[in-house]
């Protein structure tokens, strides 16, 4: 865990107001970003991220310490919007939300250069392996390279067993992999997932 976010959780619960500010002013772009994987409403996200902020502030006393405080704000997050997306008279039909998520995957920064200075043909081809995999392995492809969360903290967040989230990303990687048939799909297949 991250020495200085864990001070800045630990001394928020305490009661200091800028150590609030710092984990919020930390945390808001990747919070808005994962959001965004489940819905295109981004007035809906914002007002989940609101609405978690106002409880962990309102909360704090009772919070634990002991926590991946990314981990906690992203599972918490996750929750928010499941609950709000299932109470959307708009809602398309969907059987159970926790277990089919509107969950989405886009490429990092790293293959948007790549894509704007080498080869949109490469970066295309990936784009289109990646939305080819389920939902659930897009989400477990996107909280293990690019939130960077533990195995643990991932099947926290999508309230999966460890051995189930490790399957997820074996396959998906797999079934990418067995894709990427020429050395230079190798090469931005490597350079997407070494975060």
């Amino acid at each position: 865990m991250d020495r200085i976010q864990k001070e800045a959780w630990q001394n928020f619960i305490a009661g200091d107001s800028f150590a609030f500010k710092l984990i919020y002013e930390n945390q808001i772009d990747g919070l808005f970003d994962y959001g965004c994987r489940y819905t295109p409403d981004h007035a809906l996200i914002k007002d989940c991220i609101q609405d978690l902020f106002v409880e962990l502030n309102h909360y704090r006393s009772s919070l634990s310490p002991e926590v991946n405080v990314k981990a906690y704000l992203f599972t918490s997050l996750r929750r928010k919007l499941f609950n709000q997306i299932q109470k959307s008279p708009n809602t398309v039909d969907i059987e159970d939300v926790r277990f089919t998520p509107f969950f989405s995957i886009d490429t990092n920064a790293e293959i948007r250069i790549i894509e704007k200075e080498q080869s949109n043909e490469l970066v295309r081809r990936l784009n289109l392996e990646l939305k080819k995999l389920t939902s659930k392995q897009q989400e477990v492809l996107y909280l293990k390279f690019n939130a960077e969360l533990s195995y643990d903290e991932i099947a926290k967040a999508m309230q999966i067993s460890v051995p189930t989230c490790r399957t997820l990303v074996y396959r998906a990687i797999k079934q990418l992999r067995i894709k990427m048939e020429s050395s230079s799909m190798l090469v931005l297949f490597g350079i997407f997932f070494s975060r």
